[in-house]
């Protein structure tokens, strides 16, 4: 027994000392972890980023971090410095009905005192030290003299000319004559991701200085909101809560950066239902500096024709995902063209920002004036390939006649009412509706993708077939949508449009087509970029 003892004595000892070893080692860990969480937590609180104007991420230190001390605190503080109210006084005139009942001169008003005017009100952002205000053209749009009121947000007043306005963006410039104003930090929205936290800061409903949070629920939405022939729609969609007089204002981002301008809801109410939008600030800002510089916007077309990529087609052109827009058409001469771009082409990014839908790149090209070069990857014959396109302008003789801006009358238009006639009567009389239908679909289903019918009561013009590659598809016209003209030239029949239409293909001139949706609303959809 003694023996024994003696043998497990020195065991005892070893595990002992193993274990004292091994406690000690943990205790050693652990501390270490313990300075490492304490380390960051330091780390966390002196921390602040920066963007700059271009993207690129700056570190700064500070006693604290907005986000995650104050929230929002100080970002709201600092935005509502910047958010101006709008007051646009209009002559009550333009809302008279424009007939023979309803025009008086200056004499009938003189004797109740004066025009009758009405107030417009709005939003607007500050975006230079120097007084110019940023904001939705239709704020001001109608202003009486060119001229608007200004409200800051410590209530000082100003009045604020008109700079110039565009209303294929639904953006104007004004100028307050005074300087010294807390300007806006311009962010970069080709940054912007769905989830980020955003806030929108405006004056809706005379609610001067309020801020809404929420997050960008969606990009590059097009809503068919703005009212223009030539309009440009990609949108940010948020959540956060935006009103009637929230137009003009601020989308700003967690650091306290313009990266919209608050634009439009999708509402059937009239008020706000969770769906607000804003115009992207890289393109907003673009047109700011052209009406600032030139008084108007300098617009650059890669004159195409497009359509977006389905999953079939991206498997018929051998692309790895479902991603680009494909040229349906290529202007001659145009800025496209010249650089090689071919129909058949599917244009995946501009300046290596990634394209999906048309809406993009109509929305990324007007991010440029005409002159500028860009850089374009392209899917061609199965090979990915990048070419430098010069972007053309309305001084270009090919991009005017394409945009039907030529002043010339084209002498081809006289001949069709003609043609029109002759069709009439080559047709059978009493066609039915279905015959009607038929013949739409064998004329243009198989080029175009869509059917058009005439209600032979009401005569409308309806949209009652599209195709899901359709470019009127892509471009945003939907089933029920009416046809009320065809490049400004009214439409009153299914041959009249077909007539129409074809004559502009043949021209190699762009479609513009306005439209009548529900709730008497008019919208018009662009089939060129």
């Amino acid at each position: 027994m003694t023996k024994v003892r003696a043998l497990l004595l020195p065991i005892t000892s070893l595990i002992n000392l193993l274990l004292i070893i091994a406690v000690f080692q943990l205790y050693k860990n652990y501390s270490e972890m313990e300075a490492k969480i304490e380390n960051q937590h330091a780390i966390v609180k002196e921390t602040i980023i920066e963007r700059s104007n271009s993207g690129n991420d700056s570190v700064k230190t500070s006693s604290n971090s907005n986000v995650e001390s104050n929230g929002f605190r100080s970002v709201a503080k600092k935005g509502t410095q910047s958010v101006v109210y709008i007051e646009t006084e209009i002559d009550a005139k333009k809302n008279l009905p424009n007939d023979k009942n309803h025009q008086f001169d200056e004499k009938f008003w003189d004797r109740f005192g004066g025009r009758p005017r009405s107030v417009s009100l709005g939003s607007g952002v500050i975006i230079t030290a120097d007084g110019y205000v940023l904001t939705n053209n239709h704020v001001i749009e109608g202003a009486i003299d060119n001229k608007v009121t200004v409200v800051l947000n410590d209530n000082r007043s100003y009045d604020a000319q008109i700079i110039g306005t565009d209303p294929a963006t639904d953006l104007a410039v004004v100028k307050m004559n005074s300087s010294d104003f807390n300007a806006f930090v311009i962010g970069n929205s080709d940054q912007v991701e769905i989830g980020d936290w955003v806030l929108a800061i405006g004056n809706p409903f005379r609610l001067r200085s309020t801020v809404t949070a929420g997050i960008v629920s969606a990009l590059s939405r097009d809503v068919a909101i703005i009212e223009d022939r030539m309009r440009i729609e990609s949108f940010i969609q948020t959540d956060a809560a935006i009103n009637k007089g929230n137009s003009g204002g601020a989308l700003v981002n967690q650091f306290g950066e313009l990266i919209g301008i608050n634009t439009a809801i999708a509402t059937e109410t009239g008020s706000y239902e969770g769906y607000g939008f804003a115009i992207p600030s890289n393109m907003a800002i673009k047109i700011a500096k052209d009406l600032i510089e030139y008084g108007t916007v300098q617009r650059a077309y890669l004159g195409v024709q497009i359509a977006s990529v389905t999953v079939e087609r991206a498997k018929e052109l051998g692309l790895r995902s479902v991603s680009g827009v494909e040229i349906v058409n290529a202007l001659e001469n145009g800025s496209a063209f010249n650089a090689g771009i071919k129909k058949g082409d599917v244009v995946l990014s501009i300046n290596s920002k990634p394209v999906m839908a048309y809406n993009e790149l109509q929305a990324k090209i007007a991010e440029y004036r005409p002159g500028d070069e860009i850089s374009v990857s392209v899917w061609s014959e199965k090979q990915l390939v990048t070419l430098n396109v010069i972007l053309q302008g309305t001084e270009t003789e090919s991009v005017k006649n394409w945009l039907g801006l030529n002043n010339q009358m084209d002498d081809s238009l006289q001949e069709i009412p003609s043609q029109i006639e002759e069709e009439s009567k080559s047709e059978e009389p009493n066609l039915s509706l279905e015959t009607t239908k038929e013949q739409n679909l064998e004329n243009y289903s198989n080029e175009l993708g869509f059917r058009v019918e005439q209600d032979l009561h009401s005569s409308k013009l309806i949209i009652d077939f599209l195709s899901a590659e359709s470019i009127f598809a892509q471009s945003g016209l939907q089933i029920g949508d009416q046809i009320l003209e065809i490049n400004q030239k009214p439409i009153r029949s299914v041959i009249d449009f077909k007539i129409h239409l074809q004559h502009y293909q043949s021209k190699g001139i762009a479609i513009i087509l306005k439209i009548q949706r529900s709730y008497n609303k008019t919208a018009y959809f662009n089939l060129m970029y």
